[in-house]
Formats: C-alpha cells, structure tokens, sequence
C-alpha cells in the first residue's frame, strides 16, 4: 500500500475504477462507457491530487506550500510481468513496463482541511467531513480488482489510509459514505471501526440518487487504529 505514483498508475487506477463502476453493465456499450469513465476519472485524479497553492488559489500543483487536496492510495500486486495490459482500443496512454507490480485496488484519502481553510474548489467534491470537523479525514472511491476480491485489499487499503490520515496529516477522526443497501461496503467499513453517524447531506454530489446513503465515522485515536 503506498501513494499513487505516476502516469501509467493513474491510468490504472482511472479503468480500474471505471470496471468497478460497470461491472453489471451487459448491454453493447459497455466498452464505450467504461472508456468514457476512465477517461474522465484520469482527468479528475490529475486534479483532486494536486496541491493548492499557499495563497488558497486555484490552478497549478506539485509544490505549491498549500494543503494537499487528495491523496490517492494504491495495492499493488507482484513485480514484473505484464498485468493489466492494453486492449487495442484502451482509453489514454498504453500502460508502461509493470516493473512496479499491477495496482489491484486504490482509495482516495482527502485530508483534514483544518481550521479556517478555504472551501474546497469547485469540482474537487465537497461534502463530508461535515461542518465543524476540522480534524476529520474523508475516504472514498474504494476499488479492488475483480480477481484481487475476498483476500482483504479493500480493508488492508482502509486501514493503511486510516493509518496515514493520522501519522501524516494529524486527523482525528475518518468519515465515510456508504449506501445503506450496500451490505458488503457496510461490513467492511465495520470492521474498520466505523460507526453510523448519521444520514448524508445533500452535498454528496449524486450520492442520493443511489439511494439512502449513511454517513460513517471512526475515532483515529487509539493506538490500535488499522489494525
């Protein structure tokens, strides 16, 4: 478990959750909406993982002295080998040499933005933690490969993000979003040590059109935290 690292990762990542998202879809487009997906996830990983700049204005990343406005989390699998290689018609790039391993899940990590921190900028997702959690972590798009699934990557990328939102970025606390319905999601995060906090807010951007969607949360501060 380690930070996203470069351009042929992002992409990974980018159809990795573009599979996940349309898994169930049979219908003849699929190809084409699984393209578009990953398309415009590359697009958005460009931009959440960016840092602001240390004036709190838009644009420009890499070293701007600001707070960071997202990390991206990744499991990779082996060294070597060719996983994950490209169809003829794969969206972005072809994927370079797998010398690294094969990324086989990935979460994003939004740190505690703190007190007094500008809003976050449009776009870059709002929502949770929910006001006056200045200390709060937010985790979200959760994705483990279909051949990686019932070995533990999804919760071992929890607990590694829970881990390093404490150590590195001083929460006090992690929140998340689940759909109720979802009882798989639901278990995982339980056995994280998440807890029910209440219902999500509008905020959630197209959250609720999926349903009843709950907002969960899980103290950082015992030393037993991700384990």
């Amino acid at each position: 478990m380690r930070p996203l690292s470069g351009e042929a990762e992002l992409w990974a990542v980018a159809r990795l959750r573009a599979d996940a998202y349309h898994e169930d879809d049979t219908s003849r487009f699929a190809s084409t909406f699984r393209k578009q997906f990953a398309e415009r996830e590359a697009a958005s990983l460009r931009q959440r993982i960016i840092q602001a700049p240390a004036d709190g204005g838009g644009g420009g990343g890499g070293s701007g002295g600001g707070p960071l406005r997202c990390e991206c989390l990744v499991a990779v699998e082996g060294a070597g080998g060719g996983g994950g290689g490209g169809d003829d018609d794969a969206d972005g790039p072809p994927p370079a040499a797998a010398a690294a391993g094969r990324v086989v899940g990935c979460i994003d990590l939004r740190p505690p933005r703190g007190d007094g921190a500008p809003p976050v900028p449009a776009g870059l997702g709002a929502g949770a933690p929910p006001e006056g959690a200045a200390r709060g972590a937010y985790l979200l798009n959760v994705a483990v490969a279909q051949g990686a699934r019932g070995r533990g990557v999804g919760a071992a990328l929890m607990r590694a993000a829970m881990r390093r939102a404490r150590e590195r970025h001083g929460a006090e606390s992690a929140y998340a979003h689940v759909e109720a319905a979802n009882g798989a999601a639901a278990r995982l995060y339980a056995r994280c040590g998440f807890a029910e906090a209440g219902e999500a807010s509008g905020s959630l951007s197209g959250a609720l059109d999926l349903g009843r969607v709950v907002l969960l949360r899980a103290d950082l501060a015992d030393d037993d935290v991700g384990v």
